[in-house]
């Protein structure tokens, strides 16, 4: 009697233990058949062990890939750039044309693609990458009917919008797997923004300075509403006299930027006089000083007080914007912004987060004060 009672014990301990297992490996089940894709966020793993992650791009695709990443070729600058940013560098096996070009990336002796805009297929598929990075518009469709039988994901993320920078950076880290680094980067860029935003706060309207941008390559050439400039200009507290034209870069003539009689006058240049291969500041004297002598412009309240300024249009455009409006806030409210060296932050975006030496010229006339701002308040965290 004994032994069949603990028998019984046993078998009633068995069943227990048998039901708690099967609602343990029920429970897991539903867990993982209600795990949400995320479209921005944290990666899944499949059934069978398998990797992922789903975010949305540029072009308003959902887009799956599969992890780890560590073959790339990437078509845009801008891409590349925020490959570098993210010290990923070493993972992109193929770039297009332009992106070889472009001394500051050190990647010309990668293989090249073609253009960004009609890249060779047959050189990608060659290099065996798993994802391909472009534009959100550029090249069209067949960018995927030709690349999908390779089974080679295409990524639209364009990185030259201000407002959605941050959002494309976060998914690329998350396919890289890099969402730390994107967050250093991100909460210091946010870092000179705030600073901007506080230091102009109790700004009055009647203080605002009326400011006139300018292509460096086109004369009356200017930005308006829906161009990064235009939001640099918003952003370090000035005026666009541009603003109301419903074109993004409208053409203007001499007479109407006279009426307007800008305070500031600013030159985006694009290349041709500044950037990371030019040693000295030779060729932004120059343009500078035309600039000021162009009849049109010569009663301009600008060129009256010498506040006309050249810049790389880098850094009024793209994924550098924020430290253009850096250079922009100095120039409209130097004395809000004494302390501020806006070129220390862009040696540290070169050294700390792209990873090469800082070089190059700029912004005209060169700042040479020696200020706190110098000495690292903003430098954040390095990649």
């Amino acid at each position: 009697m004994a032994l069949r009672a603990r028998s019984r014990k046993a078998l009633t301990t068995l069943q227990v233990s048998l039901v708690a297992f099967v609602i343990v490996v029920l429970v897991a089940a539903a867990l993982i058949l209600a795990a949400p894709t995320f479209m921005g966020g944290p990666s899944e793993e499949g059934i069978e062990g398998v990797k992922t992650v789903t975010i949305t791009d540029s072009a308003g695709r959902n887009v799956t890939v599969t992890l780890p990443v560590e073959r790339v070729v990437v078509l845009n600058t801008d891409a590349a750039e925020a490959m570098c940013i993210l010290g990923s560098r070493d993972r992109i096996v193929g770039v297009s044309d332009t992106v070889a070009s472009k001394d500051y990336l050190h990647m010309e002796n990668l293989t090249t693609v073609g253009s960004w805009r009609d890249p060779n297929y047959e050189a990608i598929a060659e290099l065996k990458p798993q994802i391909v990075i472009s534009y959100a518009r550029w090249p069209g469709s067949e960018l995927e009917e030709m690349l999908t039988p390779f089974n080679i994901t295409v990524v639209r993320l364009d990185f030259y919008k201000p407002e959605t920078f941050d959002s494309d950076l976060t998914k690329l880290a998350m396919i890289l797997e890099r969402e730390d680094v994107a967050s250093s980067f991100i909460s210091w860029k946010r870092s000179m923004m705030d600073m901007v935003e506080d230091r102009l706060m109790d700004l009055q309207p009647e203080e605002k300075v009326k400011v006139y941008v300018e292509f460096g390559s086109r004369q009356w050439k200017t930005f308006s509403q829906g161009s990064a400039t235009h939001q640099a200009i918003v952003a370090a507290g000035g005026i666009n006299i541009a603003e109301g034209f419903n074109v993004s870069y409208p053409e203007v003539s001499a007479e109407w930027v006279l009426e307007q009689n800008p305070d500031v006058i600013v030159i985006a240049d694009y290349g041709r006089v500044s950037g990371y291969s030019v040693e000295d500041y030779a060729g932004m004297e120059q343009l500078w000083e035309d600039t000021c002598n162009r009849l049109e412009l010569m009663e301009t309240n600008a060129v009256k007080n010498g506040r006309v300024y050249i810049v790389n249009s880098k850094l009024l455009g793209g994924m550098r914007t924020f430290i253009g409006e850096l250079y922009l806030a100095k120039w409209f409210y130097p004395e809000r912004f004494q302390d501020v060296d806006p070129e220390v932050v862009l040696r540290d975006y070169f050294e700390l987060w792209l990873g090469v030496e800082y070089r190059g010229v700029y912004a005209y006339p060169p700042f040479t004060e020696t200020t706190s701002f110098k000495q690292g308040s903003f430098r954040g965290v390095s990649a």
